[in-house]
């Protein structure tokens, strides 16, 4: 019996592939199977996969989609959401690795209390450096509505990360992840939250996050600017709800944290100013003055931060390149 599909997209991720496979393996929730979507991959990493899942002591379900060329997460998900035939959806990266207990906690949380989602802890694990991990508990605990469970994202009390959180087929119905955008768990959980009654958060740490090491240079990536337009759409599906201040001042803060996230992203992976003066100029215009305004105070720093890229993305860039990023750096 199939009850729980575990979604896990494929990328080049030899070096971690192995680690993953082996903590699905070792669950000891067993009514599962798992769908392994490789996108356009260039080393072994389906080859590791598939290798542990056949010669695991004990066999697990399991299918595999290819994709020829890379078409991004959100596309290998779609994929996988179409060959899932689990009563419950569960998305793990496929550089990161679960707790053997993840999937029984999370299964029997959700038939207990019938929630349709249930997120839980995490802890990010720096590997090659001497930090401690990083615990991510949500703030907001026990069970709630979808709406609450939407407001409290907004406010920051949870995450927008899809691999804390076991789903429903029915939460997921015919909803898919926006091809092309980067940042997507930001737009499907909150379409997700608002068509689900119950949403059950615990504080277990179950999900290990690995910090891969990169250049911080690695190449700015213009296409997040359609995270925007993501943005737009779930204003859009908020309707009536953002004329009261109980949502407006949460949507708010998601969306102008949002431009800050797009900002910020552009500054630290571009090499030069030319390389992203459009994409910063749309960014710019998206930010109004009165919302800035109206917004300082739930959330002053941010607000003066995009303050000033509002008045001088050049100069903007300048300062935190310059300054604030060499800071980090040390």
């Amino acid at each position: 019996m199939t009850e729980i599909s575990l979604i896990i997209p494929i990328y080049n991720v030899e070096q971690y592939i192995g680690r993953c496979m082996e903590a699905v393996l070792c669950q000891t929730y067993k009514h599962y199977e798992v769908i392994l979507v490789d996108d356009g991959s260039s080393d072994n990493s389906l080859l590791l996969a598939t290798n542990l899942l056949e010669n695991s002591a004990d066999p697990v379900p399991y299918k595999v989609i290819v994709h020829p060329q890379n078409r991004g997460v959100s596309a290998a998900r779609n994929s996988g959401l179409d060959a899932a035939s689990g009563n419950y959806i569960y998305f793990p990266d496929s550089d990161d690795y679960i707790e053997p207990e993840l999937l029984s906690i999370l299964h029997s949380a959700a038939v207990t209390t019938g929630a349709d989602v249930v997120m839980c802890g995490s802890r990010s694990v720096f590997e090659r450096d001497a930090k401690p991990p990083v615990l991510d508990i949500p703030a907001i605990q026990g069970l709630h509505t979808g709406d609450e469970a939407l407001i409290a994202l907004f406010e920051g009390r949870c995450r927008a990360y899809l691999c804390m959180q076991l789903f429903s087929r029915a939460a997921i119905g015919d909803l898919r992840f926006p091809v092309g955008r980067i940042y997507e768990d930001r737009l499907m959980l909150p379409q997700i939250f608002l068509r689900v009654k119950k949403v059950l958060f615990i504080p277990d740490i179950l999900y290990n996050y690995v910090q891969r090491m990169g250049s911080i240079t690695k190449g700015f990536r213009p296409e997040i600017y359609r995270t925007i337009e993501g943005m737009k759409e779930l204003e859009h599906l908020l309707g009536p709800r953002l004329q009261e201040n109980t949502w407006a001042d949460p949507f708010f803060r998601y969306e102008y944290l949002n431009f800050q996230t797009l900002v910020f992203n552009a500054v630290i992976h571009s090499r030069n100013y030319g390389e992203v003066r459009s994409f910063l100029s749309k960014v710019r215009k998206q930010i109004a003055w009165k919302k800035l305004w109206n917004g300082y105070k739930l959330m002053p720093r941010p607000v003066l931060s995009l303050v000033m890229f509002k008045l001088n993305p050049f100069l903007f860039r300048l300062t935190l390149k310059k300054y604030i990023l060499k800071k980090l750096e040390k």
